[in-house]
Protein backbone atom coordinates (compact mmCIF):
# COMPACT_ATOMS: atom_id res chain seq x y z
CA UNK A 1 0.00 0.00 0.00
CA UNK A 2 1.58 3.39 -1.03
CA UNK A 3 1.68 5.76 2.42
CA UNK A 4 -0.03 9.03 2.02
CA UNK A 5 3.06 11.11 2.16
CA UNK A 6 5.37 11.37 -0.76
CA UNK A 7 6.41 8.40 -2.79
CA UNK A 8 9.25 6.98 -1.37
CA UNK A 9 11.63 4.73 -3.33
CA UNK A 10 14.82 2.60 -2.81
CA UNK A 11 17.26 3.73 -5.71
CA UNK A 12 20.25 1.71 -5.44
CA UNK A 13 23.37 1.57 -7.98
CA UNK A 14 26.73 0.56 -8.55
CA UNK A 15 29.13 2.64 -6.35
CA UNK A 16 31.41 3.48 -9.38
CA UNK A 17 28.74 4.77 -11.45
CA UNK A 18 26.92 7.72 -9.77
CA UNK A 19 23.10 8.21 -10.96
CA UNK A 20 23.21 11.03 -13.54
CA UNK A 21 21.98 14.56 -12.66
CA UNK A 22 18.34 14.26 -15.01
CA UNK A 23 17.40 11.45 -11.88
CA UNK A 24 17.39 14.37 -9.37
CA UNK A 25 14.00 15.85 -10.80
CA UNK A 26 12.23 12.75 -10.24
CA UNK A 27 9.16 13.62 -7.40
CA UNK A 28 9.13 11.69 -4.55
CA UNK A 29 11.38 10.71 -1.44
CA UNK A 30 14.41 8.59 -2.80
CA UNK A 31 16.39 6.79 -0.55
CA UNK A 32 19.74 6.11 -2.17
CA UNK A 33 21.94 2.83 -1.39
CA UNK A 34 25.40 2.56 -3.13
CA UNK A 35 26.13 -1.21 -3.57
CA UNK A 36 29.30 -2.51 -4.11
CA UNK A 37 30.73 -5.65 -5.79
CA UNK A 38 31.83 -8.13 -3.46
CA UNK A 39 30.21 -6.71 -0.24
CA UNK A 40 27.48 -8.26 1.54
CA UNK A 41 23.99 -6.45 0.55
CA UNK A 42 23.37 -3.72 3.31
CA UNK A 43 20.35 -3.42 4.90
CA UNK A 44 17.76 -3.09 2.63
CA UNK A 45 14.46 -1.17 3.97
CA UNK A 46 10.98 -2.20 3.26
CA UNK A 47 8.74 -0.25 5.61
CA UNK A 48 7.14 2.30 4.05
CA UNK A 49 8.67 2.18 0.42
CA UNK A 50 6.37 2.35 -2.45
CA UNK A 51 9.28 1.23 -4.97
CA UNK A 52 12.38 -0.32 -5.81
CA UNK A 53 14.49 1.30 -8.77
CA UNK A 54 17.57 -0.46 -9.66
CA UNK A 55 19.93 2.18 -11.55
CA UNK A 56 22.07 -0.24 -14.38
CA UNK A 57 24.83 1.66 -16.13
CA UNK A 58 25.76 -0.28 -19.37
CA UNK A 59 28.89 0.57 -19.30
CA UNK A 60 29.46 -1.58 -16.36
CA UNK A 61 26.49 -3.76 -16.63
CA UNK A 62 24.87 -6.07 -13.50
CA UNK A 63 26.72 -6.92 -10.58
CA UNK A 64 25.98 -9.55 -7.87
CA UNK A 65 25.14 -7.32 -5.57
CA UNK A 66 22.21 -5.33 -7.73
CA UNK A 67 21.07 -9.05 -8.54
CA UNK A 68 20.72 -9.47 -4.41
CA UNK A 69 18.99 -6.76 -4.13
CA UNK A 70 16.90 -6.97 -6.93
CA UNK A 71 15.77 -10.42 -5.94
CA UNK A 72 14.78 -9.05 -2.30
CA UNK A 73 12.48 -6.53 -3.35
CA UNK A 74 10.86 -9.17 -5.76
CA UNK A 75 10.25 -11.94 -3.49
CA UNK A 76 8.07 -9.38 -1.48
CA UNK A 77 5.94 -8.02 -4.50
CA UNK A 78 7.14 -4.78 -4.65
CA UNK A 79 6.67 -2.68 -7.78
CA UNK A 80 10.33 -2.53 -9.54
CA UNK A 81 12.11 -0.29 -12.06
CA UNK A 82 15.11 -0.98 -14.08
CA UNK A 83 16.48 2.37 -14.69
CA UNK A 84 19.38 2.08 -17.85
CA UNK A 85 21.95 4.93 -18.18
CA UNK A 86 25.24 5.50 -20.17
CA UNK A 87 24.67 3.50 -23.04
CA UNK A 88 25.26 7.04 -25.16
CA UNK A 89 29.29 6.43 -23.95
CA UNK A 90 28.84 2.37 -24.10
CA UNK A 91 29.02 -0.87 -26.39
CA UNK A 92 26.50 -2.04 -24.72
CA UNK A 93 23.11 -0.79 -25.63
CA UNK A 94 19.65 -0.52 -23.69
CA UNK A 95 18.57 -3.61 -25.41
CA UNK A 96 21.68 -5.50 -23.89
CA UNK A 97 21.13 -4.87 -20.96
CA UNK A 98 17.62 -6.11 -20.87
CA UNK A 99 18.56 -9.17 -22.74
CA UNK A 100 21.32 -9.81 -19.47
CA UNK A 101 18.43 -8.58 -16.87
CA UNK A 102 15.86 -11.07 -18.37
CA UNK A 103 18.43 -13.54 -17.88
CA UNK A 104 19.73 -12.46 -14.39
CA UNK A 105 16.66 -10.74 -12.79
CA UNK A 106 13.32 -12.00 -14.37
CA UNK A 107 11.56 -11.33 -17.12
CA UNK A 108 11.08 -7.50 -17.83
CA UNK A 109 8.72 -5.43 -19.96
CA UNK A 110 10.14 -2.21 -22.42
CA UNK A 111 7.13 0.19 -22.69
CA UNK A 112 9.23 1.80 -24.59
CA UNK A 113 12.41 1.31 -27.17
CA UNK A 114 15.38 4.16 -27.85
CA UNK A 115 15.52 5.75 -30.96
CA UNK A 116 18.77 7.50 -32.65
CA UNK A 117 19.68 9.52 -34.71
CA UNK A 118 22.16 9.60 -37.90
CA UNK A 119 25.32 10.28 -35.83
CA UNK A 120 23.57 6.63 -33.43
CA UNK A 121 23.48 9.34 -30.77
CA UNK A 122 19.93 8.84 -28.44
CA UNK A 123 16.96 11.37 -29.80
CA UNK A 124 13.77 9.97 -28.76
CA UNK A 125 11.78 6.66 -27.67
CA UNK A 126 8.76 5.05 -29.22
CA UNK A 127 6.30 3.90 -27.34
CA UNK A 128 5.22 0.13 -27.93
CA UNK A 129 2.10 -0.14 -26.78
CA UNK A 130 0.41 3.43 -28.92
CA UNK A 131 3.25 3.64 -31.43
CA UNK A 132 3.86 7.02 -30.11
CA UNK A 133 7.29 8.36 -30.57
CA UNK A 134 8.76 10.70 -28.58
CA UNK A 135 11.22 12.76 -30.21
CA UNK A 136 13.82 14.72 -27.49
CA UNK A 137 16.30 16.04 -30.26
CA UNK A 138 15.17 19.44 -29.57
CA UNK A 139 14.53 21.59 -26.58
CA UNK A 140 10.51 20.69 -26.54
CA UNK A 141 9.79 16.92 -26.73
CA UNK A 142 7.95 16.43 -30.03
CA UNK A 143 5.00 13.70 -30.18
CA UNK A 144 3.71 12.24 -33.27
CA UNK A 145 2.70 8.96 -34.30
CA UNK A 146 5.68 6.43 -35.42
CA UNK A 147 5.58 5.93 -39.72
CA UNK A 148 4.80 2.27 -41.08
CA UNK A 149 8.30 1.83 -41.57
CA UNK A 150 9.51 2.40 -38.03
CA UNK A 151 6.28 0.33 -36.65
CA UNK A 152 7.35 -2.81 -39.08
CA UNK A 153 11.09 -2.55 -36.98
CA UNK A 154 9.41 -2.67 -34.00
CA UNK A 155 6.50 -4.84 -34.64
CA UNK A 156 7.94 -7.98 -32.49
CA UNK A 157 8.51 -6.26 -29.99
CA UNK A 158 5.81 -4.48 -29.60
CA UNK A 159 3.64 -7.95 -30.14
CA UNK A 160 5.57 -9.32 -26.82
CA UNK A 161 5.19 -6.03 -24.97
CA UNK A 162 1.45 -6.02 -25.44
CA UNK A 163 1.22 -10.40 -24.43
CA UNK A 164 2.68 -9.60 -21.50
CA UNK A 165 0.60 -6.48 -20.70
CA UNK A 166 -2.83 -7.80 -21.34
CA UNK A 167 -1.86 -11.46 -19.98
CA UNK A 168 -0.92 -9.52 -16.88
CA UNK A 169 -3.16 -6.76 -16.56
CA UNK A 170 -2.95 -3.09 -16.98
CA UNK A 171 -1.81 -3.20 -12.88
CA UNK A 172 0.53 -5.76 -12.83
CA UNK A 173 3.51 -2.79 -12.34
CA UNK A 174 2.13 -1.37 -9.49
CA UNK A 175 1.07 -4.67 -7.99
CA UNK A 176 4.57 -5.89 -8.32
CA UNK A 177 3.78 -8.71 -11.24
CA UNK A 178 5.46 -6.82 -14.10
CA UNK A 179 8.94 -5.15 -13.59
CA UNK A 180 9.39 -2.06 -15.78
CA UNK A 181 12.54 -1.37 -17.64
CA UNK A 182 12.71 2.06 -18.93
CA UNK A 183 16.03 4.17 -20.61
CA UNK A 184 17.58 7.61 -20.02
CA UNK A 185 19.84 9.69 -21.71
CA UNK A 186 21.52 12.80 -19.55
CA UNK A 187 22.13 15.14 -22.90
CA UNK A 188 18.36 15.54 -23.30
CA UNK A 189 16.29 14.36 -20.07
CA UNK A 190 15.25 11.10 -22.44
CA UNK A 191 13.14 8.57 -20.10
CA UNK A 192 12.65 11.20 -17.20
CA UNK A 193 9.42 12.42 -18.36
CA UNK A 194 8.54 8.35 -18.87
CA UNK A 195 9.73 7.19 -15.44
CA UNK A 196 7.60 9.92 -13.98
CA UNK A 197 4.61 8.64 -15.38
CA UNK A 198 4.65 5.58 -13.80
CA UNK A 199 5.68 7.28 -10.42
CA UNK A 200 2.39 9.05 -11.06
CA UNK A 201 0.63 5.54 -11.30
CA UNK A 202 1.85 4.41 -8.01
CA UNK A 203 0.97 7.69 -6.65
CA UNK A 204 -2.58 7.20 -7.58
CA UNK A 205 -3.03 3.60 -6.46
Amino acid sequence: MVNSGPLRAVLAFDEAQLPQPSLSSLHGDHELHALRKGAALPDLPTNQIDLFILLVDARTGISDAMISAWHFYQERLFPRLLIVQGFEDATTDFDDIVLIANRTLEAIATPYLVLHDEDGNPSGLIELDTGTVYDYSTSQVLKSIANPELLDLVRDFQDEYRENFHELGADAFQAGILAIAIPIANRNQLGIAEITRYLQLLSKR
